[in-house]
């Protein structure tokens, strides 16, 4: 296969939750890895970035996101701990697992795709994120964590959660 597109992408509003992560990445030697950002580059100068696309809209922020394996860091904040799985459903809307810390509703995503569609770093028996991002550069392990990444996603279409609104409708008071 071709290289191994590892991206994060997200507002500045998140560089606290690099801090300390640049020095783990420079351990991913494996050299199928690239490097992407979209949005704010917190991996610059730890790890040489490939490219960088800068900040722009959703609908390019989709056409752009061409990553075989997504960063979703967040730090041990209490505001982190209320984060919801966005960023791992806009991962796994476009079939790419995630290497991601066991923090806010992280480990829920992990949970209800029955742990493979993303691996979370943060307990005592986890693999560091090099060794995560290493374990995803085989072509096989990373094919089908994308496919389960794309199936939790997929539960979450709005196809599939319309009676959710509905319902929320039907109870909101006029």
């Amino acid at each position: 296969g071709g290289p191994g597109v590892v991206g994060w992408a997200g507002s500045m509003f998140h560089a606290q939750d690099f801090i300390g992560l640049g020095e783990h990445l420079t351990k991913v030697t494996h050299p199928r890895v690239v490097w992407h950002t979209i949005g704010a580059d917190y991996l610059s100068p730890h790890v040489p970035v490939s490219r960088s696309t800068g900040w722009t809209t959703n609908d390019h922020l989709l056409a752009a996101l061409d990553f075989d394996i997504g960063l979703a860091p967040l730090n041990a904040s209490e505001s982190n701990q209320s984060k919801s799985w966005a960023k791992l459903l806009e991962y796994g809307a476009r079939g790419i697992p995630a290497v991601a810390t066991r923090a806010g509703q992280y480990p829920d995503w992990w949970a209800e795709a029955g742990g493979g569609a993303c691996i979370l770093i943060g307990g005592e028996a986890d693999r560091t994120w090099a060794e995560a991002i290493t374990l995803l550069c085989d072509d096989d392990i990373r094919a089908r964590m994308g496919v389960a990444a794309r199936a939790q996603a997929e539960r979450y279409e709005i196809s599939r959660q319309v009676h959710r609104w509905a319902e929320t409708y039907r109870r909101t008071p006029e």
